[in-house]
């Protein structure tokens, strides 16, 4: 369900409906309705399938609690091993954030699990250290910040108080 919101569109997509989050709380919510046929039901919408189509078969993905599903064989596992292993974005700006990520690259094996899948070393500073977290939008010229009033992940968005006061004049622009 984690994945939900970031396509709580207000129209239907593949074989989800309209503001899915809505619906998959309107299910929940509604008691009478059989607990196994209401996870079914939220199930299926999350993971984009037909309750009577053909069997969805698992996901092949990396262990949890950790930013892109974790390193794994799955969509984001090489991405979980070379960009998203980072806490920033989760936990944003001053620890306000909606997770609080608590893996350890170490302990966790995902330096082990890396190499074998993929041949490279994780590294959780790599995105601050390549383009500055928090302060990219003070370090770059010509760029165009987005976020939409529907994106999840817009606590931690980058506004026009982060450009600095020479933003415009590096070509710095900040859109919601």
């Amino acid at each position: 369900l984690e994945g939900l919101p970031q396509s709580n569109y207000p129209y239907p997509v593949g074989s989800r409906p309209a503001w899915p989050v809505s619906v998959v709380c309107e299910i929940m919510t509604n008691a009478s309705l059989h607990l196994l046929h209401r996870a079914a039901e939220v199930t299926a919408i999350s993971m984009g399938y037909k309750l009577d189509g053909p069997c969805f078969s698992t996901p092949d993905e990396g262990p949890g609690n950790i930013p892109g599903d974790g390193p794994g064989r799955g969509s984001w596992g090489y991405q979980s091993c070379t960009e998203t292993l980072h806490t920033f974005s989760s936990i944003g700006r001053n620890g306000g954030g909606v997770r609080n990520y608590d893996f350890d690259v170490e302990s966790d094996n995902l330096v082990s699990l890396c190499a074998d899948l993929y041949g490279v070393r994780p590294s959780t500073r790599l995105l601050v250290e390549r383009f500055g977290g928090f302060d990219i939008a003070r370090q770059t010229t010509n760029t165009i910040f987005s976020s939409g009033a529907l994106d999840p992940w817009g606590g931690a968005t980058l506004a026009a108080r982060d450009g600095g006061e020479d933003a415009s004049d590096r070509g710095v622009y900040f859109f919601r």
